[in-house]
């Protein structure tokens, strides 16, 4: 009897299997895409993090240094404060003793941000880009 009921079961056909290789080869090629997206997008909320602690660092330093003149700040003389991040290159400008934005690049581009585009919630690294 029980050889009986093992005959009567059958195992998947290869059209079947065929159609969940099919279905799981859809899901893939819509998940892929998206996911490298939200990776690049995390990659770009990274640099606007690290522009932003820049100028954090650029009122450290402000504060740890009264009556400085200076109209900016580079990533050098920030060092002892912030080691850079992502950001290779930037420079903090200054007005009366007062962070006012900054500059930097990334991939071969140009950025440029204001202490108000900075505080902004959300604010997108293709926002800041810098038109010559």
């Amino acid at each position: 009897m029980f050889k009986k009921h093992l005959k009567n079961q059958k195992g998947l056909t290869l059209i079947e299997l065929l159609a969940v290789v099919v279905i799981l080869g859809i899901i893939a090629a819509i998940a892929v895409p998206a996911i490298g997206n939200v990776i690049n997008n995390t990659r770009e909320d990274a640099i606007v993090a690290d522009a932003r602690q820049a100028v954090e660092s650029a009122k450290l330093f402000l504060a740890s240094n009264p009556g400085t003149t200076e109209t900016s700040l580079t990533n050098t003389q920030l060092e002892d404060y912030f080691d850079g991040g992502k950001l290779t290159s930037y420079t903090v400008s200054v007005d009366s003793g007062k962070v006012t934005g900054i500059t930097f690049a990334y991939n071969s581009k140009n950025y440029e941000a204001t202490i108000e585009e900075l505080s902004t919630e959300g604010t997108e690294l293709s926002s800041l880009e810098k038109t010559t």
